[in-house]
């Protein structure tokens, strides 16, 4: 019978004592970490915001964090805890590098509020909260652009961060008109310049629009939002067939107003604040008609309107021949003939000798009327626009 005697595990040698050179250095090493820590409570509360400064965590450990800092300063001259104070190094190097990526890179923030809706949402009452990535370092390199979406401090209270879309440059006048950017400057002689619209990018115009239809509501149905002017039509789920010379409208004659619950999920549950009217407030001519069309054999044209300003504008897109166009006047009392706004302007605005519909065949168009200029964009590609201007007293050109 044999036995193996298992390897014992060496026992770990003490600490040697600190020599005297070390006992002499220690106070400085102890003044050394304690100064660190202070340099790195003083960046932290360079970077910290008000509300965070006014917490008891702040408050009580900021001293502790220069106390810790002090130990590891008198642990590293006596020469002990090296593993600890190395420990302590790398986290407070980490936590440096972390100060300087959310001060001068990037900072995530939360959403509270829905006045960015749709392109952003929030809403406290039923915990809804976007949340964003903020580029710090973009605006160091380059200039900030008009229709930007930034986060600034509220002047009037530095605590509060706020995030919109920037609409006017250094130097500019601003005026807001029926949805629409204005802006003129100062002359040498102490004039003013014209006003002139601020045309939004495509991807602007797109992250802004509201949906109204299909709303997503439960119960609704096409004929409720939808008037049948002139012909006849039948309903198939998604899908709506219009007879031979149908006109249709949406509503029923009023104006589309800024509902304050357009763009959000019915789902939520948001309801509208005591103070904004359900209908919205404000006449809206920013608007767009987007539909996947397919033409039945025999159809000649299709035709979509948008009526604003007491003007209409038309997107004509005939099927497997012609010539689309642009068209834009008020309606002859008579039938619906266009006439021209003003003699600068002729009816027909935009062109192009190109059919872009065909017989059977889903095409998806999409007719804007945005910041005074009509654009018709086929299967998402820009096809015609027409740029206009009408300044503050109402003059078109």
């Amino acid at each position: 019978m044999s036995q193996t005697a298992e390897p014992r595990k060496p026992k770990k040698a003490p600490p040697p004592e600190p020599t005297a050179a070390q006992r002499a250095a220690a106070p400085a090493y102890l003044l050394g970490g304690a100064v660190f820590g202070a340099l790195l409570i003083g960046l932290l509360h360079l970077v910290l915001d008000d509300e965070s400064k006014g917490t008891v965590l702040w408050h009580y450990g900021r001293y502790l964090g220069i106390g810790l800092s002090a130990w590891c300063g008198w642990s590293i001259g006596l020469g002990r805890g090296r593993a600890v104070a190395e420990n302590v190094e790398c986290l407070a190097i980490a936590v440096v590098m972390a100060l300087i990526l959310k001060h001068f890179l990037i900072e995530a923030y939360k959403i509270p509020t829905g006045s960015m809706q749709p392109t952003i949402l929030g809403n406290d009452e039923q915990g809804i909260f976007d949340r964003v990535l903020v580029n710090k370092f973009s605006y160091l390199i380059d200039e900030p652009e008009r229709y930007d979406v930034i986060v600034f401090k509220y002047p009037l209270d530095r605590s509060k961060n706020y995030i919109k879309r920037l609409l006017g440059l250094p130097g500019e006048h601003v005026m807001i008109t029926h949805g629409d950017v204005f802006t003129a400057h100062d002359t040498p002689d102490g004039g003013r310049t014209p006003w002139r619209v601020a045309r939004k990018p495509d991807g602007v115009r797109d992250s802004v629009l509201k949906t109204i239809y299909p709303s997503g509501r439960d119960g609704e149905r096409f004929d409720d939002r939808f008037q049948v002017v002139r012909g006849s039509h039948d309903v198939d789920g998604d899908e709506v067939v219009l007879s031979a010379d149908t006109r249709i409208r949406y509503g029923h004659g009023d104006a589309i107003k800024d509902a304050y619950l357009d763009g959000y999920d019915p789902d939520w549950g948001i309801g509208t604040p005591f103070h904004v009217p359900d209908g919205g407030s404000e006449t809206v001519s920013d608007l767009s008609l987007a539909a996947a069309v397919t033409p039945a054999e025999g159809a000649r044209e299709i035709v979509l309107s948008v009526f604003a300003d007491n003007v209409e504008r038309r997107a004509v897109l005939p099927v497997g021949d012609g010539t689309t166009r642009l068209e834009m006047g008020y309606r002859d009392s008579a039938g619906d003939a266009l006439l021209p706004v003003t003699d600068a302007i002729p009816v027909r605005v935009a062109a192009i000798d190109r059919a872009f519909l065909e017989a059977d065949d889903a095409t998806d168009v999409a007719f804007f009327h945005v910041d005074q200029e009509l654009v018709l964009e086929v299967d998402g590609e820009r096809v015609l626009s027409f740029a206009y201007e009408v300044d503050h007293e109402g003059d078109a050109s």
